[in-house]
């Protein structure tokens, strides 16, 4: 069979999955051993696939090639064929977005298992080396348009992003397991991230065990260091974060209230519009879930490339709402269930609050006013 009328065969596949399993001719084609080095061509004709399994458009897989070529990373060889850049990004974007185990997808690229561990590794470190350049702290004009639209949206001023937690479930940990056993009942880490008005992560944080309380976990940030040190440097013009009930009422955080607290008109009036804002951070994690449907179960062993892993798919998110990716079917990933408001004692969200009550009051000012 000739390779162009291979191309048309494949042109005319409307999934990758499928290409790759019908008929089995074809399967048996792919794995000729003296046809492998033909792969790359046959993957790259895939990659112009419009393909809903991969969850990816062709412009975003074509960028995510482009911005690896220009960390300069070193082909994946160690006594193995070298594997082309464009070929090791479409395994690892497929690893991303599937459950598929490395043995199977190893198959599906006519490559060894260690070599698909290798390839996953160096491109997963490779995007969490540069994910400062995608997952950044707005600038002053890029904040004024985050509060702006933050305020157009729910009403609330001087926002300047929602903060919550995701788990990223792993399995048992060999040591200290105790530390990942979440309160949900399952081994995880913990993803924290902010977002902003449009759904990009702004900041996040990938590692730290699913035993550590909301609160912890931010008190511990970097982020949450330099607000501390130099708070008008990085939340300009007095804004402030939005975040669940299980994080400290501070100048900058900014839960709920607290309904077991005495009562006033204004709290409903502040609370329906700090869901509205709240509701974007659990937005990104439910896009974020469903496009890379790997991190729902990150079945690795590794601690210390797990964080990696994760960075890597909130890169890729950016990347995706950066280049206007079209929309993609959300799948129904439970992460209300993260977002269970605990008051406990140590978060002390009773205690007064002037600038949050401040805001209040003259949300419920501007809600009588239209009415």
């Amino acid at each position: 069979m000739e390779m162009d009328e291979l191309r048309l065969i494949l042109s005319c596949a409307p999934t990758l999955l499928s290409v790759l399993t019908e008929p089995p001719s074809l399967l048996n084609y792919l794995m000729d051993e003296q046809r492998k080095r033909k792969n790359n061509d046959i993957l790259i004709a895939l990659a112009d696939q419009e393909n809903d399994t991969i969850q990816c458009e062709k412009r975003i897989k074509l960028k995510i090639i482009e911005l690896v070529e220009k960390t300069n990373i070193k082909p994946v060889q160690r006594g193995r064929p070298i594997m082309p850049l464009r070929k090791m990004v479409l395994l690892s974007v497929w690893l991303l977005t599937n459950q598929e185990g490395f043995r199977c997808v190893s198959v599906r690229f006519g490559i060894g298992k260690g070599h698909a561990h290798r390839a996953f590794e160096i491109f997963c470190v490779t995007l969490h080396s540069i994910s400062h350049e995608y997952v950044k702290w707005p600038s002053v004009e890029e904040g004024k348009n985050i509060t702006d639209g933050f305020e157009k949206m729910s009403g609330l001023p001087s926002v300047m992003g929602a903060i919550g937690i995701i788990h990223v479930t792993i399995p048992k940990p060999s040591n200290n397991d105790e530390l990942f056993h979440n309160r949900h009942g399952f081994h995880s880490v913990i993803l924290q991230g902010i977002c902003n008005h449009q759904y990009e992560f702004i900041n996040v944080l990938a590692g730290p065990p699913g035993a550590t309380h909301e609160s912890d976990v931010w008190s511990n940030s970097p982020l949450h260091e330099k607000i501390v040190e130099i708070p008008h440097e990085i939340l300009y013009d007095n804004s402030y974060l939005i975040a669940s009930g299980a994080y400290p009422s501070t100048d900058f955080i900014f839960p709920p209230y607290d309904e077991q607290q005495s009562w006033r008109a204004e709290y409903e009036s502040y609370n329906n519009a700090h869901a509205v804002v709240h509701n974007t951070i659990k937005t990104v994690f439910k896009l974020f879930l469903s496009r890379f449907q790997r991190l729902t179960f990150l079945n690795m062993s590794r601690l210390d490339l797990i964080p990696k892993v994760i960075i890597a798919g909130c890169v890729l998110h950016n990347l995706c709402i950066q280049e206007n990716e079209k929309e993609i079917e959300v799948e129904n990933h439970n992460v209300d269930k993260f977002y269970e408001v605990s008051y406990v004692n140590k978060i002390d969200v009773v205690t007064e609050h002037t600038k949050r009550d401040e805001i209040s009051a003259n949300l419920l000012a501007n809600v009588q006013n239209v009415n």
